[in-house]
Formats: C-alpha cells, structure tokens, sequence
C-alpha cells in the first residue's frame, strides 16, 4: 500500500510538471508579440510598403516583377513604334517617339537588374508569333494587352493608328498600374522599389496625358 502511495505521488509530481510545461510552452508563444510594419512614409507611394530590413535582397516576388515589367515595357515600345511611324497627328507621332525611348530604357534596366542577380528572364521576341497574327505570343497578365487587340492595332490603317493608340496605350497603362498595385506591395529590393514608384507615377502621369489627346481629337 505504502509503495501504491508513492508511486502515486511520484505520478502526480510528474503530471503537474508536465502540465506546468506545457502551459509555459503554450504561453511563451502566446505572449510572443506578432511583428509589425513600421508607419508608412507620408511620401507618395504606389503601394504601402514596409521597409525590408536589408534592402540589398531580393526574392522571387521581386524576380517575377522585373520579368513582368521587361515585357510590358517592351510591349509597349512595340506599339509605340508603330504609331511613332504611322499615326497622322504630328502631337501623336511625338508622344509615340518618346514614349518609345522611354519604354525601351525601362525594359533594359530591368533585365539588367535581373542580371545581375543571375535570373532568367524572357524578352518579347522570344516568345513565337501569334498564329496568323502580327505580335508574339507573349503571356498576357493582368497588365498585357489580348494577342488580338494588338494584332488589329498592328495592321490599322493610317486614319485609325491615332485612335486605336490612344485606346490601346490607356487600357494598357491602367493595366499594369492595377497590377503594380496588386503585386508591387511584395517587392523588398530597395532599388526595385525605387523604380516600382517611379514607374508608376510616370505611367499615372501618362494615362492622364494620353486621356487628353483623346478629348483633343474627339476619340473620348
């Protein structure tokens, strides 16, 4: 009897230092403080974005960014080069050709950032032609332009270049700026960063530009 006394008391001091293990386990991670964005900056941004630790990494989230912006720019210079060569408005054809250097730098200096981070990355023209049409097959994610609408821009006539430019170039604006917002807010690399907000505000400036030159020609 003496011995199941013993046992007995042996089990319960067992138990109840058990159980006061596992309440200080469960505790010391309840009581952790969950981490917590430093207040954003009152400077214009895209998108409200934490500041990373060391702004010199980058991860996949930033890798996907600059490879979807290489197309889209490089999309863009596309169509900029064919209203720089075929619109009728002399306002139209000098927007185009700015807009044409402009996106060509921006495609290069993100694939130089990717680059030099080693990643591999698809120009425009290494995806195949669209069957029958006049543009690459490229992937279009929120930002790009449908095969088919830039295959009838592409083979427009002269009194419709400016027209369907003008369209074209607003939607396609929109369009990645819809996504800067929705995926720009997971880029860390400071540089990146930068010119994320940068690119932005050029492409919001741009569509507001672009939405006049429709009211001055009677496209709105």
């Amino acid at each position: 009897m003496r011995k199941l006394l013993v046992t007995l008391s042996i089990l319960a001091i067992i138990g109840g230092l058990a159980f006061g293990g596992a309440t200080l386990y469960k505790n010391t991670f309840a009581q952790k403080p969950a981490p917590t964005a430093p207040p954003s900056s009152t400077k214009s941004s895209a998108v409200a974005q934490p500041q990373p630790s060391d702004p010199t990494q980058h991860d996949t989230f930033d890798i996907e960014f600059a490879k979807k912006l290489v197309l889209y720019n490089e999309l863009a210079a596309q169509l900029d080069d064919y209203a720089k060569n075929n619109a009728t408005q002399p306002a139209i054809r000098e927007f185009a050709a700015r807009k044409s250097a402009s996106s060509t730098s921006q495609a290069n200096a993100y694939a130089a950032m990717l680059d030099s981070w080693g990643a591999e990355y698809s120009r425009l023209n290494d995806f195949p032609k669209v069957a029958g049409g006049a543009c690459s097959g490229y992937p279009t994610f929120p930002g790009m332009l449908p095969h088919d609408d830039v295959n009838t821009f592409l083979r427009s006539s002269a009194n419709e270049v400016d027209r369907q430019y003008l369209a074209l170039m607003t939607k396609h604006h929109s369009g990645i700026n819809q996504t800067i917002k929705a995926v720009g807010s997971f880029v860390i690399y400071g540089e990146l960063i930068v010119m994320r907000d940068a690119f932005f505000a050029s492409q919001d400036a741009e569509t507001k530009q672009l939405q006049e030159m429709q009211k001055q020609y009677g496209y709105a």
